[in-house]
């Protein structure tokens, strides 16, 4: 990852996590490290079904629709 992005993640306060197509984690910010409860060096490269942290309800339905999906206060979109 370019370090600019990886700058410009870093600073954000939401929890941010990237997938690949196999719904491995590409990238964890330290916020979604915090979250999900376990540190990115054990999630990175790992599935996302096996990795052992807290997935959202938003992860699920983005799995079974193919589409991106976000969390708000809670509540999923």
């Amino acid at each position: 990852m370019e370090p600019h992005l990886a700058e410009i993640l870093e600073s954000i306060t939401d929890c941010f996590y990237a997938l690949d197509r196999e719904w491995r984690f590409t990238y964890v910010n330290a916020r979604a490290e915090a979250y999900l409860g376990v540190p990115r060096a054990g999630l990175l490269g790992r599935v996302v079904w096996t990795s052992g942290c807290r997935t959202s309800t938003a992860t699920r339905c983005a799995a079974g629709s193919g589409r991106s999906s976000a969390v708000a206060s809670g509540s999923w979109r």
